[in-house]
């Protein structure tokens, strides 16, 4: 079979070790099943139904991926594992991840289907920028708020693409190499706190404003504080090591509820962007 691969994946629906019925659709033409294992993964791999801490293939799920060619091949799988994780009517209890090569979190999932940010179908069309999901994906397996800052940091000079695009349209217009060099040097140069203001401005943010305020992460209901305190907190994750030699009795309890809820809201930003751009 031409360009056919199938992995063995664990999706770990609640109902369940295995999904009940088979889920298919396709991203950008190429088609995508996740269930049962098919004959021939049975066949070549037989000895995993054979471990004596198995039973058969009753507790295995794969994905098949039929049509992309294997420079293609991650980049579809991960945005298949994100539609599914998101969009699919499954309850998980862990993030579905690949074998060989995790975080639930319900508030989140709550607000998915409360908004509707992904718009069901059966063919889904991703054809830029699929790194960002797979960054996502990392960042759901690990309830890790730096992936879904990575999300957003992927997206900064995307951002700017419309600025860029104007910038070299007026140098093929009048010729004027400064112009475009500084315009693009004031793009580069700018400050990753600039960037993320650009961004996130450029997001419909005034649900994850309120819920920010409502949970204490940020003083004021506004966006000038709200993007203080998203870098204020970047900032605290990335140099934590360093911090560690100041002796702050803070209640952990205190710190975790933080950490999480601004997780919570890094999420909800990732997904933002990435149907902003991907979608």
């Amino acid at each position: 079979m031409k360009n056919y691969s199938e992995l063995l994946i664990d999706i770990s629906p609640t109902e369940s070790d295995v999904l009940r019925e088979e889920v298919t659709f396709k991203v950008n033409g190429y088609k995508i099943k996740m269930g049962e294992p098919s004959n021939l993964f049975k066949l070549i791999f037989g000895y995993m139904s054979q471990d004596k801490h198995s039973d058969g293939w009753n507790y295995f799920n794969t994905i098949s991926i039929e049509g992309a060619p294997i420079k293609e091949l991650e980049n579809t799988v991960e945005t298949a594992i994100f539609l599914f994780a998101n969009n699919m009517d499954i309850d998980l209890y862990e993030y579905p991840k690949i074998y060989k090569h995790i975080s639930y979190d319900q508030s989140v999932i709550d607000y998915l289907e409360a908004t509707n940010m992904i718009e069901s179908t059966d063919d889904y069309k991703v054809e830029y920028y699929q790194e960002a999901l797979a960054l996502y994906n990392i960042g759901r397996r690990n309830d890790d708020p730096l992936s879904f800052y990575r999300v957003l940091e992927y997206f900064f000079l995307i951002n700017h693409k419309s600025h860029i695009i104007e910038l070299v349209e007026n140098y093929n217009t009048n010729k004027e190499e400064t112009q475009l060099i500084n315009g693009i040097r004031n793009v580069f140069t700018n400050s990753e706190e600039a960037l993320l203001t650009y961004l996130v401005n450029s997001l419909d943010i005034e649900d994850v404003i309120k819920k920010a305020y409502n949970l204490s992460l940020i003083t004021s209901e506004n966006e000038r504080s709200f993007i203080k305190g998203l870098y204020t907190f970047r900032n605290s994750m990335v140099h934590s090591k360093e911090e560690s030699k100041f002796d702050i009795i803070i209640p952990v309890a205190i710190i975790d509820d933080k950490i999480n809820n601004w997780t919570e809201i890094l999420e909800i930003l990732a997904l933002k962007a990435i149907m902003k751009f991907c979608f």
